[in-house]
């Protein structure tokens, strides 16, 4: 699998620089054969980048004085909610509540504060992870939670068009142990299942599994010994076209690395920036996406320069 890289941030001529440390998010607004990229600037403003095929990206904030989101804490999520044709950004504020940004065709977005509207989820300790689960019409938010009755579980937030958050103890569910670090998540279609990773207390790589109420839990680095331990939040996707779900994180010695996965097989590991011929190493945690229309995988991360490094791989 060969993979290319491009500097978004020098390509964009003047969007502000990533803060420090922020992990980036990603979409594909198929509907409209846009890419997103999502961050958090050093003012705690969101920031968006986006483009259509081989133009330069653009870019605009989302947090605005016009729609009163409040300024970020920490880090966003984004999904597509294909059945509204709407985009949704979600993201932590200095209140440690979930907030929600969410926009259809080039309106302005809407804020939606999810901790409020469930009634009583927990406060969050870290940064959201999203998708849409298509087959039951429902939106899914997982993030860390603060200390208290549920310190550093998994709590998932989910609702259907119209409805109120409902909160569920995900970690407490499935048996997993608990968080040191913020998940990841998406839905495999073609197997009716969603998943969620997450780095785990005991340095471990965990992967909820489930397709009903009940998770199953296991640790992706198990059978890879001396691999790298996760030292960032993870990022995931499925790619349709290989029927193979997708990990990346980034190590220690900042390298970002892939789990290529299918089924209960043992993952496939893989060293990206040995795969690439060299890409710039990452200071945070990486995103991911697939697009495809191009038949195309997408990772983005952060340099040490604070600019966005795309990895990107055609099969």
């Amino acid at each position: 699998m060969s993979w290319n890289f491009d500097d978004l941030t020098v390509g964009s001529g003047g969007a502000p620089p990533v803060a420090s440390g922020c992990k980036l998010a990603s979409h594909v607004f198929e509907a409209q054969g846009t890419q997103h990229v999502f961050y958090r600037a050093a003012d705690g403003k969101l920031v968006e980048l986006w483009w259509r095929g081989g133009e330069a990206p653009h870019w605009g904030y989302l947090t605005t004085p016009g729609n009163g989101a409040p300024l970020a804490a920490g880090d966003p999520a984004s999904h597509v909610f294909d059945a509204e044709g709407t985009q949704h950004v979600f993201y932590r504020s200095t209140g440690n509540q979930i907030i929600e940004l969410w926009w259809s065709g080039g309106a302005a977005a809407q804020v939606s504060n999810l901790t409020e509207r469930s009634g009583s989820a927990p406060l969050a300790a870290g940064d959201p992870a999203s998708h849409v689960f298509d087959a039951e019409g429902t939106q899914h938010v997982f993030y860390r939670a603060a200390a208290g009755e549920a310190d550093s579980q998994i709590i998932e937030l989910w609702w259907r068009p119209g409805q109120q958050p409902q909160f569920v103890k995900l970690s407490e569910r499935s048996g997993g142990p608990r968080a040191a670090g913020d998940p990841a998540s998406h839905v495999f279609a073609a197997e009716g299942t969603q998943h969620v990773f997450y780095t785990s207390v005991d340095s471990g790589l965990i992967e909820l599994r489930w397709p009903g109420l009940a998770p199953s839990s296991r640790d992706l680095l198990s059978g890879h010994g001396g691999a790298e331990s996760p030292d960032s939040k993870p990022a995931s996707h499925v790619f349709p076209a290989k029927n193979m779900e997708h990990v990346f994180y980034i190590g220690a010695d900042l390298h970002v690395r892939r789990f290529g996965i299918r089924g209960d097989q043992t993952p496939a590991l893989q060293d990206l920036v040995i795969a690439s011929g060299g890409c710039p190493l990452a200071i945070s945690g990486p995103a991911s996406h697939v697009f495809n229309t191009e038949g195309t995988q997408h990772v983005f991360y952060t340099t040490s320069a604070d600019h966005i490094i795309e990895l990107w791989s055609i099969e």
